[in-house]
């Protein structure tokens, strides 16, 4: 695990560095869907011909991520060259190797399981994995992007853990993780005790950068966000699937469990936010929770490559 946090770099500057290393199948692991798609649209216009590039987040309905995903198995057992930009879908639970991982800085435990997806089927050959300061600018916040989606304990134990460090071999991993969780745990106490002295002396809120510890600073949960399920009338068997389900009272409780499952192949999870320029509309009159795309609106609010088209520079990413 190569590491280069001290250099902050943008999403566009991260695949320029690494996209033309030797390596045949590499993997650009972002924590936010926008920073994935922005480096995505960027090796669509630069990189050559004879490179098959991908994306996955859960941006896409998942029966066009397993399509994606087969692709990308066949492209590695051909030997093909291949991109893949993902958010971290790639963690657990996908049996896919590459020969380059480059990772946005994430909890220490995050990094270690995406190094798991380095040359997993290879015995005769060795790949690396880089660990990026990804931000929005060069003047950005350290684990900017980091912070959004795992908050501020978790990014800024890590950092502090790797801030002096190059290289870290695998075989240092658990005592790496022992010492995250250790501090972790650590900074919780902290936390809690900051909170205590913060309300004792009524310090509610600041707009200032200073690093005094304000009772705003405290959040059980980092994400308060409302999501919606999103269905995508994204071919025939869609609509097919989406009108039965509207129109269920004459089928049978186990018919209907099945078309649930077929559902669940084109539904996304949003936040209500990232809808606003979308033509969408709720399935039902008084719906706040599941909307559709029709089949006639994707082009304006469906992208075939990368999903749902969303405005909102927030911290969804799974």
């Amino acid at each position: 695990m190569h590491i280069n946090i001290l250099e902050r770099l943008t999403p566009k500057e991260i695949v320029k560095k690494y996209m033309y290393h030797s390596e045949t199948a590499k993997l650009f692991v972002f924590n936010t869907i926008n920073t994935s798609i922005e480096a995505f649209n960027y090796l669509k216009e630069n990189v050559s011909n004879d490179v098959n590039i991908y994306y996955l987040s859960s941006n896409i309905v998942p029966i066009k991520k397993k399509g994606v995903m087969d692709n990308i198995n066949e492209d590695i057992k051909s030997n093909k060259k291949i991109i893949v930009v993902a958010t971290q879908i790639f963690e657990a639970g996908v049996d896919i190797s590459f020969d380059m991982v480059i990772r946005d800085i994430a909890p220490i435990d995050s990094l270690i399981q995406s190094s798991g997806r380095v040359n997993r089927n290879s015995f005769n050959t060795r790949g690396n994995m880089y660990i990026v300061n990804c931000v929005p600018e060069k003047n950005g916040y350290d684990g900017y992007y980091c912070r959004q989606v795992y908050g501020k304990i978790h990014t800024d134990t890590t950092i502090k853990i790797l801030s002096d460090r190059k290289i870290v071999e695998e075989k240092d991993y658990l005592k790496l993780i022992q010492q995250y969780y250790t501090e972790i745990n650590q900074n919780l106490i902290g936390n809690s005790e900051n909170l205590q002295n913060a309300l004792n002396k009524l310090d509610f809120n600041s707009r200032s950068r200073d690093d005094h510890y304000y009772v705003s600073n405290f959040s059980m949960i980092d994400d308060l966000d409302k999501y919606i399920s999103i269905f995508v009338e994204l071919d025939y068997n869609a609509m097919r699937i989406i009108d039965i389900y509207i129109n269920r009272k004459s089928y049978e409780k186990a018919d209907i469990i099945k078309l649930k499952r077929e559902m669940y192949n084109y539904i996304i999870s949003a936040r209500i936010e990232d809808i606003k320029n979308i033509a969408c509309e709720p399935l039902y009159k008084n719906s706040t929770d599941f909307f559709i795309i029709r089949n006639n609106y994707l082009k304006n609010s469906y992208s075939d490559e990368t999903g749902l088209k969303k405005i909102s520079d927030g911290a969804f990413m799974v």
